[in-house]
């Protein structure tokens, strides 16, 4: 019982943090506008769009892998 209470806890850490770094990425290129580049909007969109779908497949260690790159 407690494992499985360990467990489910990671797992809503996990999803919990993957959010918060989309919201925060998302928050941050919109503030930064032309302050850099379409390059670099690009490859951070990228990221956050992995993200996403990394969430939405509720899988902690694909969630994991994408916030950690």
């Amino acid at each position: 019982m407690q494992l499985k209470r360990k467990k489910k806890k990671e797992e809503i850490e996990v999803k919990n943090n993957a959010e918060s770094l989309i919201y925060n990425s998302e928050k941050t290129l919109g503030d930064l506008g032309d302050k850099i580049s379409s390059e670099e909007k690009a490859k951070v969109q990228t990221e956050i769009d992995n993200t996403k779908k990394a969430l939405e497949s509720n899988n902690t260690d694909q969630i994991k892998e994408a916030t950690e790159n």
